[in-house]
């Protein structure tokens, strides 16, 4: 999974402020907030070679994780761990598991 700088960026302030942009670690709000955030960075024309967050995590908990993601990730995982901050920890150490696996498999 290989996410634009700016989304991790944007997902690293979130994982130190959660409160600042959801609600109750609402998952299904963070997940909207990211397509909107790439949504922008793709009308910019910044996205170039880098996936889309929601795109790119939904295929790694669907391959890593067998993960049905059809209504979304975050509803995946809301099924899996149920909603609140424990949630919220498991989805980031996730996310880190699924960007250190891409650049694991980048050449030297």
């Amino acid at each position: 999974m290989n996410p634009h700088p700016s989304t991790s960026a944007y997902l690293a302030t979130v994982e130190l402020r959660p409160g600042m942009y959801m609600v109750d670690f609402d998952l299904l709000e963070l997940e909207m907030q990211l397509h909107g955030f790439d949504a922008a960075l793709d009308a910019n024309d910044l996205l170039r070679d880098h996936d889309r967050f929601n795109s790119a995590f939904r295929e790694y908990l669907w391959y890593k994780h067998n993960l049905s993601c059809s209504t979304g990730w975050a509803s995946a995982l809301l099924r899996k761990f149920g909603q609140g901050e424990e949630t919220f920890r498991q989805f980031i150490a996730l996310v880190a598991d699924a960007t250190s696996s891409h650049s694991n498999t980048q050449a030297p």
